[in-house]
């Protein structure tokens, strides 16, 4: 899943060590545009991903989520962020 957050004030720091969320995502990056972060996370189903929303919207800093559903990967490499 790839889930675009609006954050109160931009405080996309509050979302990263919160030990409820760091068995689903796998990453949170600050960006530009309409959201002022993307999480992509993985999800056993939608019931879980249903839980993990409303969890997410329940934080003071959440404001909005997006959520759009990776159909199918085509490619995925998480090792070339290792080197960073």
């Amino acid at each position: 899943m790839i889930i675009g957050l609006r954050v109160k004030e931009g405080k996309t720091e509050s979302l990263e060590n919160k030990v409820e969320y760091s068995e689903n995502v796998i990453g949170i990056y600050d960006i530009t545009g309409k959201y002022d972060a993307i999480m992509i996370a993985k999800f056993l189903d939608t019931d879980e991903l249903n839980q993990f929303i409303k969890r997410l919207l329940k934080e003071p800093t959440i404001e909005r989520t997006y959520t759009q559903t990776v159909l199918k990967i085509t490619k995925e490499d998480t090792g070339f962020f290792d080197i960073f």
